[in-house]
Formats: structure tokens, C-alpha cells, sequence
């Protein structure tokens, strides 16, 4: 649409849909112009934005440019004042004009419309009891990622100020520039702002008659330079302002003679393509990427298990970048701040998911990449055994303090790159690990150099799968580990550590608040081998995590796959009724640690939330794994 404008116009050949005329070619020759208060909504009243700030930064940038003389807000207060009348932004702009004597106001509205920041200024000419629209212009931005306002406002505001103060010729002269240097978007947008300003239908009927009766070269005035064009083009505005329709049209013929114009007419097609192309990709790529942005805030509040949000924050910042850094792309200021703004939005959010804990979502421990679940304090309640054995004896713990609980078991993977981190340049952690791993049994899925071992076994075979064969000891230590890590990156919350999990924490976990149910999802067996791995489905073997369906706070393998350690002694009797944040007896006669969960050598019958077993906490075993909390330290 503003290439066949332009074209048309530079061509004399104008065929475009009626505009709403300028009086006059240049405001900037008026007398005073004064800005009145913005309108704002109230969400963004809220976030300190208000309509006085807007006004005064565009006063200021405004009478920096030197094309308006202005009436300062501060003279209005003055006026005011004397008169005794109340608060300006209480006038309505018509009513300011008259108070303060000025023919023109600016003012607009800020608003929020999804995740863009909307900023329109407009220019009223207030010599009329209406207050007549002179020129308005709008543009966007994506609001602040840390929720600061200030800063993208600053920017709209500047924009804007500038386009107020510009005349028509100034923005032909500008978007023609643009051309040259491959500036596409900009010198489109130019032609389209030169559009909103410039009287077309007034320009199309003068120039049908001299059209007719062309005048010789020797009467025109051809423009030297693009800024000559954009000089000549305004002159002829405030001639034809004047009724001197015949000079105009002249003027207007000499602008089309001119050979870089004539040069420049031939590349707008071009340009037309190209900056369609250029739009295309570039909006295509944001789209892409604020719906992975929304994605990833999705899944990482709600847990939902689509994609991890990390890696679609990883592909969305490729998209944003490939486009920044792309040398065929010429971006414009504005498109280029845009880009930055959305990637910085989501480098906020991935920064925020290795920021340590919170009860908004998924946190991920960052290089070993382990994921945590928010567990909100609650009452577990449940029966001793669900079983036939002990149908009648229930128990009630109340868990009060908020943690995070690992989604799946410590992989193979997570244990290696521990180990290899612990023991790089240090023989005494390395000899103290080797107590807590048999590296010559069989059944160990590591081998001496800390890495998977090579092939398949019944144990590995896929760095996914649990860490088996640790002993409560090697289990224990790796969160001491993580611990004193985090607590250096100033990631763990205080008072908090990494462990391994209480037994009420564990069930209170696996249960999810279902509280009388065998089984978290209900009390089906026959549907048990769609949460779990035992032995009628495992095929004796171990599985990589997470690959059958979680409970409903997204916990995985709670039930099958491994065992998995807890914190406490093992005692016959679970818990006593209505007790607080329980934690076994301070010794075991056996020295036996407590088994949950079952794993993929258990019977399904064996299978329930509040299966129990236990074990030499010195030893390890190739179905004994470990899953992790970040929970108050016990």
C-alpha cells in the first residue's frame, strides 16, 4: 500500500485511497504547542507509569528538537495557579489550549495489550472548539522482563516525539535514505508516516491538470539531493496551503525529474519485496518465540510435561539470536529492540529456573540437571499396609515445612558427572566414594574412570537409567555434596539442604493427596504397569527414568524401577497417629536404613504406597537407587 503510494506520487501517476488532509504542510511553523496529560491504564498506573511522567519526558524531547516553541508544563502550573483552577490533567485538552493559549496539544494514551507495551501520541490542533486531529502516530514495545516500565516508555516516547516534529518531506527524505543503505523497514515505515500527514487527494487534483500541460524543464525545480526532494516537497505542501496550486504542482513535477529519484523510483519494487520478506521472517520469528516464551512459563507453573521449559527457552533464544546476528538482515533500531527485549525476557525466565528453588515451579539443578518438584506442606494420612494384613491401622503425620523433591531417581549420567567433579584432583574423596560404590561388581553401571560402563547390563545400558548399587553412605554423600555446591552458588534457601528424603516425606510425596488408595492413581492393579517397572513387565531389567506416567504432582517411578533410599532407621512401626514432621528412630539394632517404592525385581502384589523394606545401610544393591529432596536439614 505505501509503495504504490509512493511510486504513484514520485511517478505522478497518484492512485491511492483518500487520506485525511493537513491543513498546513509543517506545524512546526505554528506558534505554541503545549503537551497534555497522557491517559494510562490502570495496570500500569500500578507499576508507577503515570500520564504527568509521559507528558513532561515528551515536553522534554519535544523542545529539545527545537521545531515547536513550547509552553512548559511548569508555565501551565504557573497559570493555573493565578486563576485558581484545578489540576491540568483535569482538563480536557481543548480547555488546556485555551488556558494556556496554545494552538496545538500533544497528548495519547499508554496501554498494555498482552505482553506489548502500546504508546499513541496525537496531535491536536485546539484553534477549533473540537480540537481537530492533526497528526497521530503508535508504537510498541514488549513490556520489561523485570517488570520496569520506565525504560521501553522512554524509548516509545522518543520515537514518537520525533515523528511529531517531522514534515511530510522530511519523512519522504528519510524513507528514500533508507533505501539507499538497505534499511527497508525504516524507509517503509517512513512512507507510511509521510502517508497519515500528507494531503494526497488535494495533491492528485492539482496535478491532473498540469499533467495535461507539463511545463518545459526550464520552469521546474529539480531537486539536487534527496534532502533538496524532501525541502522541495514540503514548500510545495505550504504553497498549495495557500491556493497557489499551480507553483505546487510544479514543484511537485521537478521533484519527479530528478535522476536519484528517478534511480530510487526503480529500486521501490524491489525494496517492496524484500522488506515483505525481511517482515515475514522477522514476525515469524517472534511469534515463534513468544509462544515457546508463554510455553515454557506454562510448563514450568504448572509442571506440565510437553517439553522441558528450559529447552524451549534454548530454541527460542536460537531463533531470536540466528535473526540479530543474521548480516542479511538490516534491522531497524526499533525491530532490533524488539528482538532484544523478547530475548531478554526469556533469558529472565531460564535465568529464573537456576536461580535456586521456588514454589512457582520447576527447578532444576543447573549442570546435573536435576529437575525438582514443589512440595507444599500437608497431612499424609493413609493405612499401615493397604493390604490384607493390616486393612485397619491407618496413621496421620502432618508435614509443615514446604520442599522440593526430585521428579525422577539420581541417574547414571547425574551420579557420573558427581563423581567425576568430586574426585578430578582429590585421592581422599576418591577413596571415600569407593566405600560407598563396589566398582567391581558386576552390577555396577560405573566403571573405574566414572563412566557408564561399556555394552548392556541388566543395570545399564542407557546413562537415563537409575544410579544403582550405592549405599545409603554413597547416597548421603552426594547431597552433602550438592549442598555445600549450591550453598556456594547462594541458590539454597536458608536453613535448607540437599537429602535424601524422610519416610513420611516419601509417602506424602507418592501419595499426592490421594490418602486411602493402594496405589497413587487408585487402587486398579491391573493398570499398576502404566506408573511402573516390577517383574512381570520389567523384563528383569532396569529402565531409563520418567518413561512411564507420573502422579499427579509429577512425580515419576515413585512405585517400581528401584528402590530408593530414605533418611530415616528403620523401625517396624511406621508412624505413631497425629504426629509433626516424623523422622525414624536414632539407631536401628540391624544398622537397616529404609528401602520405598519397590523395583523391577518386586511382584506387583508388593507394589503399594506404603510398602516398606530395609537394608544394610553400609551396602549397596543393583535395585536399590535413591531419588533426592532440598528440604529443611533433620
Amino acid at each position: 500500500m505505501t509503495i504504490r503510494l509512493l511510486f504513484a506520487l514520485l511517478t505522478i501517476f497518484i492512485t491511492v485511497t483518500a487520506m485525511t488532509a493537513a491543513t498546513e504542510a509543517d506545524v512546526s511553523q505554528k506558534t505554541w504547542v503545549a503537551v497534555h496529560d497522557f491517559t494510562v491504564s490502570p495496570d500500569l498506573v500500578k507499576k508507577g507509569i503515570t500520564g504527568w511522567s509521559i507528558a513532561e519526558e515528551m515536553e522534554n524531547k519535544l523542545t529539545q528538537s527545537g521545531k515547536y516553541r513550547m509552553i512548559t508544563r511548569a508555565k501551565i502550573a504557573k497559570v493555573l495557579k493565578e486563576k485558581n483552577i484545578d489540576a491540568g490533567g483535569s482538563l480536557s485538552p481543548v480547555e488546556m489550549g485555551k488556558v494556556s493559549q496554545a494552538e496545538y496539544i500533544v497528548t495519547g494514551e499508554l496501554k498494555k495489550q498482552g505482553d506489548r507495551l502500546v504508546l499513541i501520541a496525537k496531535l491536536l490542533d485546539v484553534s477549533h472548539e473540537t480540537g481537530e486531529l492533526e497528526k497521530s502516530f503508535d508504537t510498541w514495545m514488549y513490556d520489561d522482563p523485570d517488570g520496569k516500565m520506565n525504560e521501553p516508555v522512554s524509548f516509545m516516547i522518543a520515537i514518537l516525539a520525533e515523528k511529531l516534529t517531522m514534515t511530510p518531506g522530511e519523512f519522504l527524505e528519510n524513507g528514500l535514505g533508507r533505501i539507499k543503505t538497505k534499511d527497508y523497514e525504516s524507509a517503509f515505515e517512513a512512507f507510511r508516516e509521510m502517508q497519515r500527514v500528507t494531503p494526497f487527494e488535494q495533491i492528485k487534483s492539482i496535478m491532473q491538470d498540469i499533467k495535461k500541460n507539463p511545463p518545459p524543464d526550464s520552469q521546474l525545480e529539480i531537486p539536487a539531493t534527496d534532502r533538496d526532494a524532501g525541502k522541495q516537497f514540503d514548500q510545495a505542501l505550504a504553497l498549495m496551503a495557500k491556493g497557489e496550486n499551480r507553483i505546487a504542482a510544479k514543484i511537485f513535477y521537478g521533484i519527479q525529474k530528478n535522476p536519484q529519484v528517478g534511480e530510487l523510483i526503480k529500486l521501490v519494487e524491489i525494496a517492496k519485496a524484500l522488506s515483505k520478506n525481511q517482515s515475514e521472517r522477522l514476525e515469524t520469528a517472534l511469534e515463534e518465540a513468544s509462544r515457546k516464551y508463554w510455553s515454557a512459563v506454562k510448563n514450568k507453573e504448572q509442571l506440565e510435561k510437553d517439553k522441558d521449559p528450559r529447552v524451549l527457552c534454548d530454541e527460542a533464544l536460537g531463533q531470536l539470536y540466528g535473526v540479530l546476528n543474521d548480516k542479511n538482515n538490516f534491522l531497524s533500531p526499533l525491530t532490533r529492540r524488539r528482538v532484544e527485549q523478547m530475548a531478554a525476557k526469556i533469558e529472565a525466565l531460564k535465568k529464573g529456573m537456576y536461580a535456586g528453588p521456588s514454589t512457582a515451579g520447576l527447578w532444576v539443578v543447573p549442570e546435573l540437571e536435576i529437575a525438582f518438584v514443589p512440595i507444599k506442606p500437608g497431612i499424609l494420612t493413609g493405612p499401615a499396609n493397604a493390604d490384607k494384613n493390616n486393612p485397619q491401622i491407618r496413621y496421620r503425620a502432618k508435614i509443615t515445612r514446604q520442599f522440593w523433591m526430585s521428579k525422577h531417581e539420581i541417574t547414571i549420567q547425574q551420579f557420573s558427572k558427581y563423581l567425576i567433579s568430586l574426585t578430578l584432583n582429590d585421592r581422599n574423596a576418591r577413596y571415600q566414594v569407593e566405600k560407598c560404590l563396589n566398582l567391581t561388581s558386576e552390577d555396577c553401571p560405573i566403571n573405574e574412570e566414572y563412566n557408564m560402563k561399556a555394552g548392556s547390563g541388566q543395570t545399564w545400558g542407557d546413562p537415563l537409567m537409575p544410579m544403582t548399587g550405592v549405599s545409603w553412605q554413597g547416597a548421603m554423600a552426594f547431597c552433602k555434596w550438592l549442598t555445600v555446591a549450591e550453598r556456594a552458588a547462594k541458590r539454597l534457601p536458608e536453613g535448607y539442604v540437599y537429602r535424601l528424603p524422610a519416610e513420611a516425606e516419601w509417602e506424602y510425596s507418592c501419595r499426592a493427596g490421594n490418602t486411602d488408595s493402594r496405589y497413587y492413581y487408585g487402587s486398579d492393579m491391573a493398570i499398576l504397569g502404566d506408573y511402573g517397572w516390577f517383574s512381570e513387565n520389567s523384563g528383569n531389567n532396569l529402565h531409563p527414568v520418567g518413561k512411564k506416567k507420573p502422579n499427579d504432582w509429577g512425580l515419576y517411578d515413585m512405585l517400581g524401577n528401584s528402590w530408593e533410599w530414605c533418611y530415616d532407621w528403620y523401625d517396624e512401626n511406621f508412624l505413631s497417629f497425629d504426629c509433626e514432621n516424623p523422622v525414624g528412630p536414632k539407631n536401628s539394632p540391624d544398622s537397616t536404613k529404609v528401602l520405598r517404592g519397590g523395583s523391577f525385581t518386586s511382584n506387583a502384589e508388593d507394589m503399594f504406597c506404603s510398602a516398606r523394606y530395609n537394608f544394610d545401610y553400609k551396602l549397596g544393591k543393583k535395585n536399590i537407587g535413591f531419588r533426592i529432596v532440598c528440604a529443611p536439614a533433620i
